[in-house]
């Protein structure tokens, strides 16, 4: 393990080996993010697609690649840090060290910083289900949490559609509770931020695997390095 930010005593653990040492059997260790994409890959509405992205968001903020039918690593395993990309420069704190990441503003860390500050019900358990309940009720401050919430997810992915074009984001997570409000809201405003471009128009879709896509993933992940397949 390179490093994990909200588990930082876990940086430089060895986790494949020991677990080959305990069970003396191969271990393959990856991102959650890129085990995630595989599951979309193999088993969910990324099959027969060679470009999609698969994003992750709830208590932490992640985006699994595949680009032209490979899940995207980097040299040794280091691309896909999408979630720390700089969205606001000099902006809020990121367990990471660094300022202004993506995470600060489309995790459920922000969103329970902001409904503490409009005293919104069970503020510091809040997830995106609650507050779109909350919104559509018309509590004081929900519907502009939620509002600003959606905005803040549309931009990373505006970037990222920018820069790679993988047209489909299949979104899992606790983001999912939203319903239709949110992903009809999320690709609406993702359109508006990114050029039109007659090869690839960004689609924004809910995971149809629900919480079994990272399990699949990692079955994926060990089938492919069985039968000497590109993961």
């Amino acid at each position: 393990i390179v490093q994990v930010n909200l588990a930082p005593g876990l940086a430089g653990l060895p986790l494949g080996p020991l677990i080959a040492d305990r069970t003396g059997l191969p271990v393959y260790v990856d991102l959650h993010p890129r085990v995630q994409a595989l599951g979309d890959r193999w088993f969910g509405q990324g099959r027969g697609l060679s470009t999609f992205a698969s994003l992750y968001a709830g208590e932490a903020l992640g985006v699994g690649l595949v680009l032209n039918g490979s899940v995207h690593r980097g040299p040794g395993g280091a691309g896909g840090e999408i979630g720390h990309s700089i969205v606001q420069v000099d902006g809020l704190p990121c367990h990471c060290g660094r300022r202004g990441c993506w995470e600060t503003i489309a995790t459920h860390r922000w969103l329970r910083d902001e409904a503490a500050r409009l005293n919104l019900p069970s503020a510091s358990t809040l997830t995106v289900g609650p507050l779109t309940r909350l919104a559509a009720k018309g509590h004081p401050g929900a519907a502009q949490l939620f509002d600003r919430y959606v905005d803040n997810l549309a931009v990373g992915i505006a970037n990222v559609q920018q820069i790679l074009a993988p047209g489909l984001f299949i979104l899992h997570g606790d983001v999912v509770a939203g319903g239709e409000a949110l992903r009809g809201r999320i690709e609406q405003r993702v359109r508006r931020r990114t050029a039109a471009h007659p090869g690839s128009r960004p689609q924004i879709a809910f995971s149809a695997l629900h919480d079994d896509s990272t399990l699949l993933g990692a079955a994926g992940l060990v089938l492919s390095h069985f039968l000497q397949l590109t993961p």
